[in-house]
């Protein structure tokens, strides 16, 4: 899956910054978008996905609204995310993260709006005292994108409540990985691990092994091998049974290379053996 990520803006839109009053630096909301894209994209890194920028990364340049969506589209994205942060409090209280889809949203636009909500909220606290947090709004960047898309305000940037908190890093990590756990929840992305667990082949019965094995898994079998011992079966990877295979064959030079080995104790401890393999993997 492509997932396509906007920061906001570039480094020299004009306004577009926290209150002057709440903040002395004035930290626009450009260098507060791109952070958060950032570690959204360090986050992904884990999964089993594809991520792109729509934005000039090095917000240098400021690409139109039309061509940001117009990247995700051409790319062949599979959701789309605008990060902002919102202005309108004028220097008073409250505010909070909103979450907007459009117009045309899709079903999956609007879970997908939902639980980028509920997860950042979840994530930061940061609910705030919108009226409507989950507002649809036919913004160009969301609207003219062919996928799944939303944008999300995380926080106003003219609020005394807000400020203090979206400022710091911690703020940021946080409501990145609330987007990756709503890519999660919605779009089902797996870390790569977990898609590397999915794609392992197991071997059920003795008739799905490879027929050069199965002789000897046969013989693991007797000895009291049995697998998960349940409706899955043998459970096997490919893997597990060559690693079993080969200390069977080696259990059995052994046997036939040193005269007077106690041979039950040594099938015994390969049974052992075989046990420990089985709750490891």
């Amino acid at each position: 899956m492509i997932i396509a990520l906007d920061a906001g803006h570039y480094n020299d839109t004009p306004g577009k910054r926290c209150m002057k009053s709440i903040d002395p630096k004035e930290t626009r909301e450009r260098f507060l978008n791109a952070r958060m894209a950032e570690h959204v994209e360090e986050l992904l890194k884990a999964y089993d996905c594809e991520v792109i920028r729509c934005d000039d990364r090095t917000g240098k340049t400021d690409p139109s609204l039309s061509e940001r969506a117009a990247r995700a589209n051409r790319a062949g994205a599979g959701a789309f995310i605008s990060i902002h942060h919102n202005a309108g409090i004028n220097g008073g209280k409250g505010g909070g993260i909103c979450v907007f889809a459009a117009g045309n949203a899709s079903k999956t636009s609007l879970a997908f709006q939902k639980a980028v909500y509920d997860e950042t909220v979840k994530r930061t606290g940061l609910k705030g005292n919108r009226a409507t947090p989950l507002p649809i709004s036919n913004f160009t960047v969301i609207y003219k994108a062919n996928m799944p898309a939303i944008l999300g305000e995380f926080g106003f940037m003219d609020s005394t409540t807000d400020v203090p908190i979206i400022l710091t890093d911690d703020f940021s990590r946080k409501c990145a990985q609330g987007i990756v756990d709503a890519l999660v929840k919605i779009f089902n992305i797996k870390k790569k691990s977990e898609q590397e667990e999915d794609n392992m082949v197991r071997y059920r019965t003795i008739d799905d092994i490879p027929e050069g094995y199965r002789a000897e898994t046969r013989e693991l079998m007797e000895l009291g091998f049995n697998g998960y011992g349940d409706e899955r079966g043998l459970g096997v990877t490919d893997d597990m049974l060559r690693t079993m295979i080969i200390s069977l064959r080696m259990c059995k030079s052994l046997i036939a290379a040193i005269p007077g080995i106690d041979k039950d104790a040594l099938f015994a401890e390969f049974k052992r053996g075989l046990k420990l393999t089985i709750e490891v993997e």
